[in-house]
């Protein structure tokens, strides 16, 4: 559901503003709260209560979710860290900065 929200938000170009106000909300995440953020972050609130209501970004939340489950992403975070030329390091979970650092270490030597 706050995919969709966030969709809804990103059609009227205020996308991380919903997403910061999401993640920092994570305990009270609902579709009540979703139109109060909108409304708080001067959204058309009509446009962004029927796009929700309405599941306007339904397929493509669902598209997302497949795109990721291909690639091999069953959670968040999920991180792959490299190029095509040398492969790619997958990085699943809140890891330590060392951990992501290394990898990009390892990307660049």
């Amino acid at each position: 559901p706050s995919a969709l929200a966030a969709e809804c938000a990103d059609e009227q170009g205020k996308f991380w503003g919903f997403h910061d106000k999401v993640f920092s909300n994570q305990d009270i995440m609902s579709d009540a709260k979703y139109k109060e953020w909108a409304k708080e972050l001067g959204l058309n609130s009509a446009q962004f209560d029927s796009c929700l209501d309405a599941k306007k970004f339904q397929s493509e939340v669902q598209k997302d979710i497949q795109d990721g489950s291909n690639a091999g992403v069953s959670g968040t975070p999920t991180f792959f860290i490299g190029s095509s030329q040398k492969g790619y390091q997958k990085i699943v979970g809140a890891q330590p900065y060392s951990v992501i650092k290394a990898a990009i270490e390892q990307e660049l030597s």
